[in-house]
Formats: structure tokens, sequence, C-alpha cells
């Protein structure tokens, strides 16, 4: 047998050729990928940073934030809130007004950072990334955000273990802040001195 006559894999210009357009059609599919998901990020932002929900009286908060709040605070406030779902509802909404009054007195770094958390759960490709939460948050069932804020209380990235905190502190601490809810913890009040 003739070495000359053997064809070697990978030594041909044909093979140099196909490669070349393997990786042409590779990097046109991530690059035009890349350029849809920032087209798109781009439209939300811009819807997202529409102004605070003037209908309801928030100078805070839009409206994706209240509907995440919504969604958050009967998972961390679990077995707190009142059973009937009118009361439920009245209760979250006067929290929410709770909280808005409590970050506008927040220094305003800190205020940012808590905006910028709900920025990050507000956008379809940064929930998805960061939460793992598919759906949007009206539909997401309190046991996956249950799991989300599970997820990111045992993370191992330091940033994730914060925003959960955030969460976590804040939501309870405006609750019980309120002498309403101090009954359904058994706690009377503060010593009335005479």
């Amino acid at each position: 047998m003739n070495k000359k006559n053997v064809i070697r894999p990978g030594k041909t210009s044909l093979n140099r050729k196909l490669v070349s357009r393997r990786r042409f059609l590779k990097y046109s599919f991530w690059g035009t990928t890349a350029a849809v998901a920032s087209t798109a990020t781009i439209q939300y932002l811009n819807q997202v940073k529409q102004q605070p929900d003037a209908t309801n009286n928030f100078s805070l908060f839009r409206p994706m934030d209240v509907i995440i709040l919504q969604a958050l605070i009967p998972v961390i406030l679990a077995g707190a809130l009142p059973v009937s779902k009118a009361k439920q509802v009245q209760s979250i909404d006067i929290l929410i007004h709770n909280l808005e009054t409590a970050l506008n007195n927040f220094s305003p770094a800190n205020r940012q950072q808590i905006m910028q958390l709900f920025d990050l759960l507000s956008m379809p490709i940064t929930r998805i990334l960061a939460a793992g939460i598919w759906s949007r948050w009206e539909k997401t069932p309190p046991e996956r955000i249950d799991q989300f804020l599970f997820n990111w209380r045992n993370s191992r990235i330091g940033q994730l273990n914060l925003a959960y905190n955030a969460l976590a502190q804040l939501i309870p601490s405006i609750w019980y802040g309120s002498s309403e809810n101090w009954a359904s913890i058994g706690y009377a009040g503060p010593p009335k001195i005479t």
C-alpha cells in the first residue's frame, strides 16, 4: 500500500474548511442569541424603569415591586398572616406601605441596594438565572418561592445570602414592628411606666 494514497483525517483542506464553517455557524448562533437577549433585556429594562405606582399611593415601589412583594410576603410570613383571604390581602397591602415608609428612611445607598434586588427579581432573565423562578411572580406557587428562598439562604454565593437576609429580616421586622401584629406572637407590648 502506498503511503501517499492514504487519507488521514484532519489533514485535508476540505476538513479545514468544514471546521471553519462549523465555527462560523457556532459563533453566528451565539452572537445572534446574545444580540436577541440584549435587545429583549434593554426593552424590558425600559419598561421596568417606570415610575412608582401612583394609583396605590407608592412613592418608591413600582408595580412590579408590589407584585414581587405580594408573592414573597405570604411565604416569608407563613403562619403569621390572617387566615381570611380578604384580611390577608389587606394586611399585605398595609405591610407593603410600611415597607416603603421604612425604605424611605434608609440611607440612599441601602435603599438603592434593595431596589436593585427588586430589579434583579423583576427581570425575567435574571429572575430565572438568580432565583430559578421561570413563571411570573403572581403565578409562582408558594412552594417554589420557599425553595428559592431556601436556596438563597444556603447558597455558597455571598451576595445571594445577603439578598436572602435582606428579604427575610426586613419583611418580618416591619411586620412585627407594627403593634397590630404583636398579639399574634403573644407580645403585650412594652411595659407601661406609671
